[in-house]
């Protein structure tokens, strides 16, 4: 991709193959000066080059690197074009190698930005004017004779008298003159703007004297009386015998560019009003605690001016004399890393939610740390009357006269979760007896019909009512029971199940009426905008959510409105009012369930809709709406880290703790079904912790990790050991030939070897497998192979892409992914061959130290 910039400036050509990164230096150093030219590739860039006065390279780069690309331009091409490195990378050697073949100049990225493009925009310029003067020096008659006539930048000859010698087109151009007219004209009296007429012949005093360049911005005037900014560079003129009898000048007209450096003040003054815009806390401090600043937002919190928050600690603004016991921002100095908590702040009586970001410098060291600190108090206070609700909902679970089961919906088994006391007494079982039993364990042949119920419910994920007879202790039970899904991403994973006894119907309709409260109390509890209608339209039902999501006072303000009428109110919060109300209005009229809608409104926000249409056998009922604001949901998905956190942390000790109870169940003699349903549930957790081992791998990955010496015979013996048990219980036999070969390598190396080997052993039923090694020259080539079945030819191209696996063992397909990613990034390689006759065969090559 070739974007080029709109001066007449110097043409740079930037090579990055970060595309945003090349977008963001074209920002910072484009003016009048420089012409930019960005180029993603450098392939593609060896074929432009010689088109630019300079060429500005990164260094790491897929397909040819930064080195390689000055290596072709210096010693291949012969080029003497200014070239600098520019890159993230900040290793020595790769500095001196650059500065050997030629490069003019070695930076670094990092740190602020607008230092180190403003760094980068004048080694830009001072590598092409140091250029521009050496060729004049070597070939000055034919450079003021060519490139003086076709150069871009305005140049001008003045004797000692300040009468014009000579000038480019260019000059002419922007004093929109004849150069005949122009040639012996008194320069600094006609040409040059009145009030800065003194300045330039002072200047062009001093060049002829002290023989030395001057950089000064004087502006001149055009025929029409505009005056041009430029930015001149005065050298002194010689004659043949070397002697100065004049000064020459070249200049770029800058006009434009102060134009947008106002331009830029003004859009600093409004990045700094949005920051004061923003309603959470935003503040910077040093890392000893020292502010350097808050928004506004913050001043007001802490009731303090900007002068006297300005270098107080943090602490000391709130009344403390120390740090606080629990502090993000010590939390993100000690690691380096963003940090996350809650934290209910006693000096301000708030609950608050802080992120501590630490910018870390060019040398490593943090250099100050940014906090944001939103107030969650009215978060906790919700969260809080959640957990009363819980508390009322085991009330009313364990003291209702009504029958109440939950069922547990796993890989299309049915089990009891729960009874609660009453249908414990109804059934003359206690939930200890039947707690994972099927409906058939427990009620036998007549268990059948009640799973073909749960399984309707299932496929319908909806609510199903049903008339049913069950033989108990105490006699026939006749009862409506109703089966109600509990749905998490469109997978049903539990039945809440509720029978009434109707041969005293009349009696128990004060503990149904108790039921519904129970439900409705459920309702106001979730986190989910709900709303009945009835078949005619009417508004019957919303829960506080729904009227929180969309700004209605009053849930009576609702309720009895036709719901035509009262979307038609809503819509002009949505992004797209009319579609809105379209697709209400076919939702209802094609009575079909559907789930998990996206509506985007005006302010931001983000719904998340599902419609259920309410059906007694073919007759409708009514309607039911959910909606959901998923815009936090949207933004947790981009916050990366806080996932790898969640993900290894307590989705592992979860897994630890069910794998515990697992093992602890088995301990307990269950029968011979449940037995090998335990060893599944434990194998499946046992996979899980695998592929969250793999994926913790993946984000390794991601960071950078310094290489040292590995003895890869240790390595390999090492991974043997920890595979020996599941090889022997495979009847697999390993066998090792193996010497004492050291590589480049790093933590990593040892996991890259085991998925391998592990691969082997698990999914190729094979009955041996083979490692050698061998040391070469340059590197140590690691051979593993096994005599099993191999990789079917359509799979091979694929084995190394994350995701891929096959046939009835596969795994996750992550190991092989992680494996050459791991190799590849210490500088290896692995290659894989196989046929369905010879098994299948790892070659991996890595350098030697």
């Amino acid at each position: 991709m070739i974007g080029s910039g709109s001066t007449d400036g110097f043409k740079v050509l930037l090579v990055d193959d970060d595309i945003s990164f090349l977008e963001l230096t074209e920002i910072y150093i484009q003016d009048e000066e420089l012409d930019i030219t960005t180029v993603s590739d450098p392939r593609e860039a060896v074929k432009k080059y010689m088109d630019y006065d300079c060429v500005v390279s990164d260094y790491q780069m897929p397909g040819m690197d930064g080195l390689e690309f000055l290596r072709k331009v210096k010693e291949e091409d012969g080029s003497d074009i200014p070239f600098i490195m520019f890159t993230g990378k900040g290793r020595e050697e790769v500095a001196i190698d650059a500065l050997n073949l030629g490069a003019d100049r070695y930076l670094q990225k990092g740190g602020d930005p607008k230092t180190q493009f403003m760094e980068l925009k004048h080694a830009i310029k001072d590598a092409v004017y140091k250029k521009l003067t050496e060729n004049e020096l070597k070939r000055e008659k034919k450079r003021l004779k060519k490139y003086f006539e076709t150069a871009r930048v305005l140049m001008v000859a003045v004797d000692e008298e300040g009468c014009i010698k000579d000038l480019n087109y260019k000059a002419s151009d922007i004093l929109d003159r004849d150069r005949e007219q122009l040639v012996g004209g008194d320069w600094f009296d006609r040409y040059i703007a009145k009030q800065h007429k003194e300045e330039a012949i002072e200047v062009h005093r001093d060049v002829i004297q002290s023989g030395e360049d001057r950089s000064v911005e004087i502006p001149i005037s055009t025929k029409s009386g505009e005056n041009r900014v430029i930015s001149w560079r005065i050298s002194p003129l010689k004659n043949e015998e070397g002697e100065i009898n004049g000064t020459f000048g070249s200049g770029i007209d800058i006009t434009e560019r102060k134009r947008k450096e106002e331009e830029l003040k003004e859009k600093t003054s409004m990045l700094e009003g949005m920051l004061d815009g923003i309603r959470d806390i935003i503040g910077f401090q040093l890392p000893d605690h020292t502010i350097l600043r808050y928004n506004q937002q913050g001043f007001k919190t802490l009731g303090v001016s900007e002068e006297k928050a300005v270098g107080e600690k943090c602490y000391n603004l709130i009344g403390r004399e120390n740090p606080c016991e629990v502090c993000p921002t010590s939390k993100a100095i000690e690691t380096g890393e963003i940090v996350h908590l809650d934290k209910y702040q006693p000096e301000l009586d708030m609950y608050l939610s802080v992120t501590a970001n630490p910018v870390i410098g060019d040398d490593g060291e943090i250099e100050f740390i940014i906090e944001h600190l939103r107030d969650i108090t009215q978060r906790k206070e919700y969260e809080e009357r959640i957990k009363e609700l819980s508390k009322e909902y085991e009330t009313i679970f364990n003291n209702v006269d009504t029958s109440i089961f939950l069922l547990n919906v796993i890989d299309g088994d049915i089990t009891v979760q729960r009874w609660n006391p009453y249908e414990e007494e109804l059934f003359g079982k206690k939930t200890s007896e039947v707690e994972g039993k099927t409906a058939i364990e427990i009620f036998g042949e007549q268990g059948r019909k009640l799973e073909e119920k749960y399984k309707k419910c299932i496929e319908e994920k909806k609510t199903i009512s049903y008339e049913e007879s069950i033989e108990t202790e105490k006699g026939v039970l006749n009862a409506v029971t109703k089966l109600t899904p509990i749905i998490n991403e469109n997978e049903v994973e539990m039945i809440v199940g509720t029978s009434l006894d109707i041969t005293e119907r009349k009696k128990k309709e004060k503990e149904l009426e108790k039921t519904l409260a129970m439900l409705k109390t459920l309702m106001e509890a979730q986190e989910v905008g709900i709303l009945f209608e009835n078949q005619d339209r009417d508004i019957i039902y919303v829960n506080e959510e729904f009227c929180s999501l969309f700004n209605v006072p009053e849930k009576e303000d609702l309720v009895g409105l036709d719901c035509r009428d009262a979307a038609d109110q809503a819509k002009e919060i949505f992004k797209q009012p009319d579609k809105f109300i379209d697709e209400v209005e076919e939702l209802v009229r094609r009575e079909e369930k559907n789930k998990s809608e996206e509506l985007r409104l005006k302010d931001g926000r983000i719904f998340l809709r599902d419609y259920i249409p309410i059906k007694t056998g073919e007759k409708e009922n009514g309607h039911l709406w959910q909606y959901r604001d998923i815009t936090e949901l949207k933004k947790m998905e981009k916050r990366e880290e806080f996932l790898h956190r969640i993900l290894r942390h307590d989705v592992q000790n979860k897994n630890q703790i069910t794998t515990g109870y697992l093992q602890l169940m088995k301990k307990q003699d269950p029968p011979k079904e449940i037995l090998k349903n335990l060893e599944k549930a434990i194998k499946s957790t046992e996979e899980a912790m695998n592929i969250i081992e793999k994926v913790k791998t993946l984000r390794e990955l991601e960071i950078k990790t310094e290489t040292r010496e590995i003895k890869i015979k240790k390595q390999i013996k090492e991974v043997i050991s920890e595979m020996e048990k599941l090889a022997r219980e495979k009847d697999i036999k390993i066998n090792a030939d193996l010497n004492n070969c050291k590589v480049k390598g790093g933590p990593l190396l040892k996991q890259a070897l085991y998925n391998i080997i592990e691969n082997s052993v698990k999914h190729s039923r094979c009955k041996e497998i083979k490692i050698k090694n061998e040391k070469h020259k340059e590197n140590c080539e690691i051979k593993i192979e096994d005599d099993g079945e191999g990789i079917p030819e359509k799979e091979i191209g694929d084995i190394f892409n994350q995701g891929t696996s096959y046939g009835e063992n596969a795994g996750s397909g992550l190991g092989l992914y992680l494996s050459k990613k791991i190799i590849k990034n210490y500088g290896g390689e692995i290659k894989y061959n196989s046929n369905q006759i010879e098994g299948a065969k790892f070659t991996i090559k890595l350098e030697r130290t």
